[in-house]
């Protein structure tokens, strides 16, 4: 097949030559072609080792989470395809959204050169307060303070991350946000009330 560029490939094409299942994630060939089987699976994981992803051959090679979007859809994507779980693999549609450049920055893993294990802390020289904390807003740095642990900094980052960018976050304490929604706040109770049937 010739190579084509993205906007060369349409939905139609694509759907001809491949099944997409989106509750695994997996596309699987419809036809037989040259040392590929009806019904096997598409694309090979390919990466540098650290950030993997799906890549299928159609011409050329393509990321397979852009031609899901394609078949699932209609169109090419307009924007990134960001993975919610950051897992390049995973391609089932409920862990596939578009994100401009900047909500795909934000769901970022952390960093090789970061040696306090949490994203947006980093030592500080302050003996009382040793860590401090940091966002990137687009190209902006925002301090947002000086703590005693890494776990305080990193806290601080996960509450300021959680209200610019949203789901978008990539949080140090992700399962923190869920106990909290469940708890109620002090002061607050339930009141039961019963009724009685008409």
């Amino acid at each position: 097949m010739p190579s084509r560029n993205c906007h060369e490939l349409t939905a139609e094409m694509v759907r001809e030559l491949l099944e997409y299942d989106p509750t695994t994630g997996l596309l699987t060939w419809k036809t037989c072609r040259k040392k590929v089987q009806k019904g096997s699976v598409a694309g090979s994981v390919c990466g540098n080792g650290r950030k993997l992803y799906v890549k299928v051959r159609i011409g050329r090679l393509y990321r397979a989470h852009r031609l899901i979007w394609l078949i699932v859809t209609g169109e090419w994507p307009k924007y990134h395809i960001d993975h919610v779980d950051n897992d390049g693999t995973n391609n089932r549609w409920s862990n596939l959204r578009l994100a401009t450049l900047n909500q795909n920055q934000h769901n970022r893993e952390l960093s090789r050169a970061n040696l306090t294990g949490y994203k947006g802390v980093s030592r500080a020289n302050n003996l009382s307060k040793p860590y401090r904390a940091n966002i990137t807003i687009g190209r902006e740095r925002r301090h947002l303070g000086y703590y005693r642990s890494a776990e305080e900094a990193a806290h601080a980052y996960d509450e300021s991350a959680r209200e610019l960018f949203g789901e978008y976050a990539r949080l140090n304490f992700p399962h923190e946000n869920e106990l909290a929604a469940r708890k109620l706040l002090p002061g607050c109770a339930i009141e039961v009330v019963k009724t009685e049937a008409a």
